[in-house]
């Protein structure tokens, strides 16, 4: 990857992306089974502003063009565009608010949107200890099995992180843990109209034609037990993110540059582990 990047005289940067991600694997078919192998380069470019339009906020904007990180979609070739802004404002020293927003389009024309606000708090300087509250929203358009597509997701989290720089290291340490909810879809109420309706329509099928009593009532009995189990919303359930980043930098004039990152994300319906790693060169 290549990342060019311009600082300007009164602070701002703008940073440049673009590499190749090259996957490879064996991709699973409808055949009993079997497994295919697959491999494809995908282009990878991104724009990032960071901006001070007045001392106490940063803002960061960014645009990226990227595979799906899901291994069925990257396996179908899907990609993404996205756009995400996000303003930090320090109140204090040791207290900032912030918030953000995001909008993902994928190349199968499906959308997703986030939006999220929170406030932080610096309680113990030496560590870097930030305890904060975050409220992150999530939705998209249609539901995908292959990559995360939450519907009207709302969750609530506490927060306690532990960052730092000490010398030439930059450590990122993090917990994230609260509640959340997501809401049915529309289609799922349609769906289970769409049983009844069959079954109001096999129970008459079968009297009309004389069929047994006995197929008869278990027509009814199947619709009788769907009747009384309509879908029901989801309950608030457990949400937990962890994070493990570090940057390191090297050599004379700090050109070197390693980093280093594992998070992993629990939410109702949906798990996610990541590890990055790379370095890099500053010119």
């Amino acid at each position: 990857m290549v990342a060019p990047s311009v600082k300007f005289p009164n602070g701002w940067v703008v940073l440049g992306e673009i590499g190749a991600r090259q996957l490879s694997g064996q991709v699973p078919t409808n055949i009993n089974g079997q497994t295919v192998s697959y491999e494809k380069t995908f282009l990878q470019y991104a724009l990032e502003a960071q901006v001070k339009p007045f001392l106490p906020m940063d803002v960061n904007a960014r645009a990226e063009h990227d595979v799906v990180p899901a291994a069925d979609a990257a396996a179908k070739g899907t990609t993404y565009t996205a756009g995400a802004l996000n303003l930090y404002y320090s109140l204090f020293d040791w207290w900032d608010i912030y918030g953000s927003g995001a909008r993902y389009m994928f190349s199968d024309s499906n959308t997703r949107s986030h939006l999220g606000a929170g406030s932080s708090w610096l309680v113990y300087d030496p560590l870097g200890l930030h305890l904060g509250l975050l409220y992150d929203y999530a939705t998209s358009d249609v539901a995908n099995q292959d990559y995360w597509t939450p519907y009207q997701l709302n969750r609530f989290y506490a927060e306690a992180f532990l960052r730092k720089t000490y010398h030439q290291i930059y450590y990122n340490l993090g917990i994230r843990y609260g509640v959340g909810r997501q809401h049915l879809r529309p289609e799922a109420y349609q769906t289970y109209q769409d049983s009844l309706n069959q079954l109001q329509q096999s129970i008459q099928t079968a009297i009309n034609n004389k069929w047994s009593a006995t197929t008869i009532a278990n027509f009814r009995n199947y619709y009788n037990t769907l009747l009384a189990n309509p879908p029901q919303e989801e309950s608030w359930k457990p949400v937990l993110d962890l994070v493990a980043a570090a940057r390191v930098k090297l050599g004379k004039g700090n050109h070197w540059e390693l980093n280093g990152e594992i998070s992993y994300n629990n939410v109702p319906d949906y798990n996610a582990l990541s590890v990055l790693g790379g370095i890099k060169y500053k010119f």
